[in-house]
């Protein structure tokens, strides 16, 4: 049973740096490396949207770290207390499903959340084996990004509760790097708008980073 804590720094840079590039925040390996220290927060001088997405992905990263992922189940009750963590103060309602109807650019708008389709992709995780673990993990962050639970943070904490699985059970990070970032997100949107499954195999082929113990 492993734990973020139990890991090299280089994994948790490339956690937090994919999570950032969702909100389109690049940073540098020291920047990230700083943060994750806590050190010279200030210093860096983020434009103050920015620095609330990666406060709350910092926070977020140090509340996992304290969590005895062997007790932690991976259901709904975790994948909201995520997104209340990762998406604080950036939308009206974190930390619950959505209840009203909302819209993105590149599909418009979008129906409520179905709570038993969200709960089906989140206990798609726990049937995941060293055999299946890409494809099924893909699968379950394109799906419930598509859903779009939240009103706000929806990739930012679909990946983080796959990454919580993937932790817990000692397998590699899903984890969108700077070269391949451009490529995902063009096939995301042909996921969102025609279905077009790509992104599924594009993510099992390009995505995953091994998990580096201390």
């Amino acid at each position: 049973m492993a734990n973020l804590k139990d890991f090299r720094m280089e994994v948790k840079i490339n956690f937090v740096q994919s999570l950032l590039r969702f909100e389109g925040i690049d940073l540098t390996d020291i920047q990230t490396e700083k943060l994750l220290n806590n050190d010279n927060f200030a210093m860096l001088e983020f434009p103050e949207e920015e620095s609330l997405v990666i406060n709350n992905v910092i926070n977020t990263l140090n509340y996992m770290e304290s969590l005895d992922l062997s007790k932690q189940a991976i259901d709904l009750d975790l994948y909201i207390r995520l997104n209340s963590s990762l998406a604080k103060n950036q939308a009206l309602a974190t930390g619950a499903l959505r209840n009203g109807l909302c819209s993105i650019p590149c599909i418009g708008e979008i129906p409520l959340p179905e709570v038993e389709n969200v709960k089906k992709e989140i206990s798609s995780l726990n049937n995941i084996t060293k055999d299946n673990y890409k494809s099924v993990v893909s699968e379950c962050f394109c799906n419930l990004s598509k859903l779009q639970p939240f009103w706000d943070g929806n990739k930012r904490t679909t990946l983080f509760l796959c990454n919580t699985q993937l932790i817990k059970n000692d397998f590699d990070l899903l984890a969108i790097q700077k070269d391949n970032y451009a490529a995902f997100e063009e096939y995301l949107t042909d996921f969102y708008t025609a279905s077009d499954r790509t992104i599924v195999d594009f993510l099992v082929k390009n995505c995953f980073i091994k998990l580096i113990h201390l």
